[in-house]
Order: C-alpha cells, then structure tokens, then sequence
C-alpha cells in the first residue's frame, strides 16, 4: 500500500509585479530595431563572387535576438481591474497573487496564472444552482420555415 502524502494548504502570497508602461515601449523598440537591423545587414553586406550578399553577421545577429526577446516579453503583459487578483504559476507551482490594479508585466512564465475574483471563498468554488427554465413549446401550427435557426426543435 502507499501512503497518502498530507498536503498543506497553500498560503497566499502578494507578488508585486512591474508595471506593463515600464517595458511596453522597450517591447515596441525591440520590435522596431529588429527588422531595421536585419535591413542594415544585408545593405552594409559585402557582395561575393557569385554576386551573392553576405550579411554583416554582427548586424544579422543583433536583429534576431532584438526580434527573440519582444517576443519573449510580449506575453508577460496582462490587466487587472480594481477588486481582482492573478496568480502567478511556475510550471504548475504556486509563486504567488498580483493584486495590484491597471497595466502590468510579469515574466512570461508567471504571468500565465487564472484570474480570480477577491470575493470568492477560500473554501473552494461556490456551488452552482441551476434556475429554473421555462421552455416554450412551439405550437404544431407553426412551420420550419418560420421558425428561428437557433430554437430548439421539438
């Protein structure tokens, strides 16, 4: 038989996280530069026997990693609203709560958690109960034709 591991209950732990107008315009520049780099590769390149272009490759290289890292700082943005939370999760790990309203950055691996809302128990999620529903009946007079292409057909 195996033993049951007793798990403890997860504190909650505010995470503050950097605001997203801090490294939104480093995104856009990095987004800029790259392709602009890549272009001043291949025009400041040295043409080769075949008449071939060889790219400066400091140039080249510069303009990959520009492009590589806004891609990387793209996802880490996310909004929160007054009254509403984030947690922050590390490969399924717990790290931590963002509550701290308005544009924010968090890296991209934390950055992915669920949004929560401040007013749900810590006992869980609330049970739901279902309303009651009133269904129509369509009366046997009315034809298809007339009938609404999302009713439910009887």
């Amino acid at each position: 038989m195996s033993s049951a591991v007793a798990k403890t209950p997860t504190q909650e732990r505010e995470r503050r996280v950097m605001s997203g107008w801090v490294i939104l315009p480093i995104t856009v520049l990095l987004y800029i530069a790259g392709p602009v780099l890549l272009a001043l590769a291949f025009i400041n390149g040295t043409k080769t026997a075949s008449n071939g272009m060889q790219p400066v490759w400091a140039l080249f290289v510069a303009a990959i990693v520009a492009i590589l890292v806004a891609a990387l700082l793209s996802p880490g943005f996310f909004a929160l609203q007054p009254n509403e939370a984030r947690v922050l999760i590390l490969f399924g790990d717990y790290r931590g709560t963002a509550k701290q309203g308005g544009f924010c950055w968090g890296t991209r691996s934390t950055a992915t958690g669920r949004r929560r809302s401040p007013s749900a128990s810590p006992s869980g999620p609330k049970r739901r109960t279902r309303a009651a529903t009133s269904r129509t009946r369509h009366s046997p007079r009315s034809s298809n034709a007339t009938r609404s292409a999302c009713a439910p057909a009887p």
